[in-house]
């Protein structure tokens, strides 16, 4: 039988195409490899062949696994090699037939200007390209003048179906939208249903066409219809290249419109068709994609995951082409976790630091933005210069982002996209917001004028996402450009509104990563507040002498309405069920200019911190002195820092037979370096001498911070200072006690799943005599009699509480967390958060937890603190004692009783500072092993509230 006769041919193709419907499409894209090479090798001078139908089909099918497999270059020289022997053999048909998919495949491997070049080796058929008019009058004239080397309605079918598309698709990726829109739909009617098979295999791609044509322009519902109908044709979901292009539009509709949730599935399940395919280059891709998004969703741990699969993949292919975007996705990512959200849904807990993986490493220096391949589409190029122009302003280099919008302006601007202007204009008032100098309000009105028109425009085309990026910007034009308060009040509910809007698609857990760095309104009016108060601030230095006092008071009082605020926006944004009726009273309670004044305490100073997504306000309160400063550190920033603590003490404890020396070496440089973060040198010089006392009131991820542990100048801060943290710089003031009461809890046997605590027994029977000496009568609640409803009932009447026993914190429920107490026969029962946030214990002037990590916490979004000492203290106790993390049970317990030994001639703040500086210099080392002596295991006892007397009334 003749190798090359059509026989063989037919069983071949056969075989190719049982492969293709299998959906094994690797194997498919050899098995027509193979075919062409054979057909190539078996045409003569005599019998050229490549110019049947079947021919054309392996062709077809070649150009269209060759773009997912990234073999488009040996595809193409097969092409060549085709062409030219038809050519030859004075095959004009099947010569032009092969040009053009060779025009096909560069515009799907975004060679633009191979395409353009295979356009126009066909000027002999079709005429020069700048010759033709691109409307629809001019395209059918055009298309009559044609001169093909065939008169054949089929075979003219065909051509013109495919060069209609080309034309198309090379318009649109020059940015000609419009005329790209007309040579689609002329092209349609030859695809159509009448028309031979071959021509009609060609209408999906130009229905998909089309899509993305309407989706570049802006035209979004347009855009959805058109791709709802191409996808719905049975040849998309037979073609793997069609059925992944169908589910690119998807997800790019989705991000257009906000619809996150939609896009990462859809992304995904491309991930996993990719690999089942058996296409490396698309896989790669489509996880550059994926990563991207969950980039931009603040998942970014889960995108370097992703961005280290594709680069391997792109390794082993040598693509350069992906591993250079592989690179680009990877700063994008490291960018992402510098300044905005790492993938976490909540603050880590101290638990939760400890027993995570090693320390972050410091934030690399600022790197350039590398060059990208050649996108395949004019919005794709776009958007990959508009990625380097933010690069360099997240960079701060402003000359570069200046010359990378002019350069876009010079190359974009011939575009017809009303998405592409819309998008420049975004970037031209972004920029100009960002160039306004201090105090230049004209130059930020510009700015502002130009961010109005982008809203404007956004808000028609209905792109949410992009909207509520102008939103904020505009807010913050707007308020360095004097705008009326009640305008910038709509622009922030709005962008609010919007904000909720675009979280609806995502998952619950999705949800609250995405929201965790962004700007709130409370956040937006809170920046914009601290902004006019630093202005005001550098206005005082240039007053004449006699107007100086007058600037000052308003700075200060403007200092001190801003510290309500915090507290207010605190209270507000922690509303829920662990929120007590005290604590909604007093967020509601209205500012006046008496009430925003601390009660002067001579020897006491608030150091208060707000964590936004881009800074740190710190303000040292003392009587009428207020000192602000702000911290060009983020909110990430922040949680790599205190994590990088926590994990080299972890490790230290891990290991106690390491090298004692340099761990201790290393918490001490890190507790100095963390001191500067929170700019304490210059707060603490600026405060009097006699300020002996230091109320710190945390925010975010400085909730699980040791305050005790920093380090200023070389020393520890609790050598020369006492130390207690609060919820609030200004709480309320602490309700008459109870009287005498002291009630201790103890739960030493085992319960349930909790193993016993056998230290409890002794601690219980050590405390009644240390408290004894301050006049308090101690109530001793053991085991099984300290069950929940007795220990409820003899809370209500206590002035004292000292617990000892297990706890329970659970992130996904944090009302559901709590105290272990023993329950019915055995198994255990929880004294929950809940519960105790709804207790009025305004008359507990003190509450101790003897339990690990009992002074952990989890910060949720919205600043939703999640701990026992701040929902105890937001139920009115007076102060709380509790642990941050573990400690050796003999030494735990040996500085909890010395600090109850020390309250009987001390007040509490001075009692702890007295425990911390004795275990600072050594006093129960005898209690620890080898290796932990050198920790400062004793910063995790802390103090929260009153640091006040505590004997008894």
């Amino acid at each position: 039988m003749d190798p090359a006769g059509p026989d063989v041919l037919a069983r071949e193709l056969q075989r190719a195409e049982d492969l293709h419907r299998a959906g094994r499409f690797r194997d498919a894209l050899q098995a027509y490899e193979k075919l062409l090479i054979g057909r190539l090798q078996a045409a003569t001078p005599g019998r050229p062949a490549l110019g049947t139908v079947a021919e054309l089909v392996i062709v077809e099918r070649l150009a269209h696994l060759a773009a997912l497999d990234g073999s488009s270059d040996a595809a193409d020289a097969l092409l060549d090699a085709a062409a030219a022997l038809c050519r030859n053999a004075g095959n004009g048909y099947a010569a032009a037939y092969y040009t053009l998919m060779r025009a096909l495949l560069a515009l799907d491997d975004g060679r633009l200007a191979d395409a353009q070049a295979r356009l126009g080796g066909l000027a002999v058929h079709i005429g020069e390209l700048a010759d033709i008019e691109t409307t629809p009058d001019g395209l059918r004239d055009w298309e009559a003048k044609c001169r093909w080397p065939t008169g054949d309605p089929s075979a003219l079918a065909v051509l013109r179906s495919r060069l209609c598309l080309a034309l198309g698709g090379l318009l649109a990726a020059l940015g000609q939208y419009g005329a790209a829109l007309h040579c689609l739909d002329r092209g349609l009617p030859h695809a159509g249903p009448g028309g031979p098979e071959l021509a009609r295999s060609v209408r999906p791609q130009l229905e998909l066409a089309r899509a993305t044509v309407l989706l570049e322009q802006g035209r979004l519902d347009k855009a959805q219809t058109a791709l709802a109908r191409g996808r719905a044709l049975p040849e998309v979901a037979e073609h793997p290249g069609l059925h992944a292009q169908g589910m690119a539009l998807t997800v790019r509709l989705a991000l257009m419109r906000g619809r996150y949730g939609e896009a990462l599935h859809q992304l995904e399940q491309l991930v996993l068709l990719a690999g089942r395919w058996g296409f490396d280059r698309a896989r790669a891709l489509a996880l550059l994609n994926l990563a991207q998004l969950r980039i931009f969703v603040n998942q970014t741990a889960a995108a370097r995951t992703l961005i280290d699969d594709a680069a391997r993949i792109a390794a082993g292919l040598r693509d350069t082409g992906v591993e250079r975007r592989a690179a680009a996705m990877r700063l994008l990512a490291g960018a992402r976790g510098r300044s905005l959200a790492e993938a976490v849904s909540i603050a880590p807990s101290v638990r939760e630091m400890w027993q995570g993986a090693d320390a972050a490493a410091p934030a690399a220096p600022a790197q350039a933005w590398p060059e990208l391949p050649q996108a395949r589409g004019f919005l794709e190029f776009f958007e990959d210069r508009a990625l380097g122009l933010q690069w360099a302003l997240g960079n701060g280099d402003l000359a570069a982002a200046t010359q990378a919008l002019a350069d876009m302006e010079q190359v974009f601007a011939d575009g017809d996209s009303g998405l592409v202007a819309t998008r420049l204009q975004v970037l031209r008032g972004v920029v100009a917001y960002y160039r306004a100098g201090p105090g230049d309000t004209a130059a930020c009105a510009g700015a502002l004028a130009m961010l109005q028109d982008a809203a404007s425009a956004l808000r028609r085309a209905g792109l949410w996402p992009e909207l509520w990026q102008v939103l904020r910007v505009q807010v913050w034009a707007g308020t360095r450009a004097g705008a009326d308060a009640q305008r910038l009040q709509a622009w922030s509910d709005e962008a609010q509104a919007l904000l909720e809007a675009l979280c609806t698609s995502l998952s619950e857990s999705e949800r609250a990563i995405y929201l965790l760095n962004k700007w709130t309104a409370d956040e937006e009016a809170l920046a914009a507040e601290i902004d006019t108060l630093l202005r005001w601030r550098r206005a005082q230095a240039t007053q004449p002498a006699w107007r100086r006092p007058v600037a000052v008071w308003r700075t200060r009082l403007a200092t001190a309405r801003l510290l309500w605020r915090i507290d207010r926006h605190k209270a507000l944004a922690g509303a829920g069920p662990l929120s007590s009726q005290a604590a909604a009273a007093e967020a509601a309670a209205p500012p006046s200019a008496l009430a925003c004044w601390r009660p002067w305490r001579r020897n006491e100073a608030t150091l208060a911190t707000l964590v936004l997504p881009d800074r740190t306000l710190i303000v040292a309160a003392h009587g009428l002195r207020l000192r602000v400063g702000v911290s060009a550190v983020t909110r990430v920033q922040w949680r790599d820092a205190v994590g990088q603590w926590h994990a080299q003490m972890q490790r230290a404890v891990a290991d106690p037979e390491g090298a004692p020396a340099q761990a201790s070496a290393e918490l001490d440089r890190l507790g100095e370096q963390l001191g500067h973060m929170l700019q304490l040198p210059a707060l603490l010089a600026s405060l009097p001498a006699g300020v002996r006392q230091l109320r710190f009131v945390p925010d975010d991820v400085l909730h699980g911070l040791p305050h005790a542990a920093l380090r200023v100048q070389g020393r520890c801060i609790v050598q020369d200072r006492s130390v207690v943290l609060d919820y609030a710089t200004r709480p309320p003031a602490p309700a008459a006690s109870h009287g005498k009461a002291a009630l201790l809890v103890g739960v030493s046997r085992a319960c349930g799943i909790y193993p016993a605590l056998p230290g409890v027994r002794q601690e219980m029977e050590a405390l009644p005599s240390a408290l004894a000496r301050m006049h308090w009568v101690a109530t001793t609640l053991l085991d099984d009699a300290a069950g929940r409803e007795p220990v409820l009932q003899a809370l209500r009447g206590a002035g004292l509480l000292h617990i000892a026993c297990h706890g329970e914190f659970d992130p996904a429920r944090p009302g559901c967390s709590g105290l272990v107490l023993p329950g019915p026969d055995g198994g255990a029962e929880r004294l929950e958060l809940r519960e105790l946030a709804r207790l009025d214990l305004r008359g507990l002037r003190h509450a101790g937890l003897s339990a690990c990590w009992s002074a952990d916490n989890f910060v949720l979004p919205g600043r939703w603190v999640v701990s026992l000492p701040h929902t105890l203290r937001r139920a009115g106790a007076h102060s709380v004692l509790a642990w941050l993390w573990p400690a050796p049970d003999r030494y735990a317990a040996a500085l909890t009783a010395r600090f109850y030994e020390l309250l009987a001639d001390h007040p509490r703040a001075l009692a702890l500072q007295r425990v911390h500086a004795e275990a600072l210099a050594g006093r129960h080392a005898e209690l620890l092993q080898a290796g932990l002596r050198e920790l400062p295991l004793w910063a995790g006892l802390q103090l929260h509230g009153a640091g006040g007397p505590l004997r008894a009334r």
